[in-house]
């Protein structure tokens, strides 16, 4: 087999391995070498091809209302990715002190996002007995490089 063949095998393992897992969208270019020989190379899509977002149903609540967000996870690469559905296995979350999902655990494979798809979903919590801020982060158990999608909103509580 030649460089360019055993380039090509290696390529394809990477490409392939990372759409099942989500973690890497890549491309493959070819650059010549000072030899002329064609080499090719990988090219990763994005640094997280994954984006995470807050989506509040409202800016501000007030006293007791329940608070209503939703959890978006986008697909911003050029290419399909199978992701892990957004639930407390593949999910964490700190909502106003209190923690939701469960840190390094793996949800099921079951979303394909095609590029510029999102998957969502909506949390109704009770909301505070007092006035302020009311903060929600999230975090998203599959990553690219120990980098995990995550977003945080601060939501504004009146009376």
């Amino acid at each position: 087999m030649n460089i360019k063949g055993l380039w090509s095998v290696i390529f394809f393992l990477i490409s392939f391995l990372g759409n099942v897992c989500g973690i890497v969208s890549a491309e493959m270019t070819e650059t010549e070498t000072a030899m002329n020989e064609t080499v090719a190379v990988v090219v990763s899509d994005r640094e997280n091809p994954l984006e995470l977002s807050i989506v509040p149903g409202a800016e501000t609540y007030v006293i007791p209302e329940s608070i209503v967000f939703d959890l978006a996870l986008t697909n911003i690469s050029r290419n399909a990715l199978m992701v892990r559905d957004l639930d407390e296995k593949s999910t964490t979350c700190n909502i106003n002190g209190q923690s939701w999902g469960q840190k390094n655990s793996s949800g099921d494979l079951i979303v394909v996002l095609n590029p510029g798809q999102t998957i969502r979903r909506k949390f109704k919590v009770s909301g505070k007995n007092k006035p302020g801020p009311f903060k929600v982060s999230c975090s998203y158990g599959m990553g690219l490089n120990g980098i995990r999608p995550s977003a945080e909103y601060i939501i504004n509580i009146v009376r």
